[in-house]
């Protein structure tokens, strides 16, 4: 999205604006060395790699998973905060439009970064640590 943005802007603008034409650039890694850049050969490379982007993202083999360990970090994370103010320890999930999942899996959701994940088997899991840790001492 930013790319094309880029692209765009580069698009409207008069090859004169604000920059030193020719530039010189040297990339070796991208196959670029000591090439004078002009208006044109900017948008070209430019585009190039907008291809090379739009090409990558189409043979991505469907959604990437979310990490169990970023939930279960949420989940410790959201344990550690209800317990510091006093919050209930309890792990019910949502089930319907008219009922909400308990504070402690709302809030290990949030820390997750979505409001709306299914939490509670990773809260409960937290909870179980927790619990065997303290009946260990």
């Amino acid at each position: 999205m930013a790319l094309r943005k880029v692209i765009a802007f580069t698009e409207k603008t008069t090859p004169d604006f604000c920059a030193p034409w020719p530039l010189h650039v040297s990339a070796r890694h991208l196959g670029i060395d000591q090439e004078l850049f002009d208006h044109k050969h900017l948008l070209r490379h430019l585009r190039l790699l907008h291809g090379i982007c739009r090409s990558w993202e189409k043979s991505k083999w469907g959604k990437s998973q979310p990490s169990a360990q970023d939930k279960r970090l949420a989940a410790h994370g959201a344990l550690f905060l209800c317990e510091k103010f006093g919050l209930p320890l309890t792990t019910t999930r949502k089930t319907g439009e008219n009922t909400q999942a308990s504070v402690f899996c709302r809030l290990a959701a949030t820390l997750y970064g979505d409001p709306d994940a299914n939490l509670q088997p990773d809260c409960r899991a937290a909870l179980a640590k927790r619990k065997a840790a303290g009946d260990a001492s």
